[in-house]
């Protein structure tokens, strides 16, 4: 029975995640993983595979998620230095810019996840 309870639960933080990404797309025009990426970004330059760990996510999402914020200007793309076959991404000064945004916005955190917080 716990573990049908911990489902229900789990159903109520996708819920208030959903909500939260809501006000990201209308305030921001960002999902949720795309904002966290830029938070990830906000802090170090990053290759793909690095980003693929922090947001513990596959290389292919990883990819889709990079190529839209690319789109949207938001990140500087580098070679590396040493393997010429990597790529490593940072924010770009509009990306910061939309960081600092995100910092200062205030949230409506959803009940289920304010608990968390």
């Amino acid at each position: 029975m716990q573990k049908v309870q911990a489902i229900c639960k789990m159903r109520e933080l996708m819920t208030g995640l959903h909500t939260l990404e809501e006000q990201l797309v209308e305030a921001f025009c960002i999902d949720l993983k795309e904002a966290m990426l830029i938070c990830t970004l906000s802090e170090q330059c990053l290759s793909t595979s690095d980003i693929a760990l922090a947001l513990e996510l596959k290389m292919s999402h990883t990819s889709k998620i990079i190529a839209s914020l690319e789109r949207k200007d938001l990140l500087i793309r580098h070679l590396g230095q040493e393997d010429k076959r990597r790529m490593f991404f940072e924010l770009n000064d509009k990306g910061r810019e939309l960081f600092k945004r995100l910092e200062a916005f205030s949230f409506d955190i959803p009940l289920p996840l304010e608990r968390l917080f």
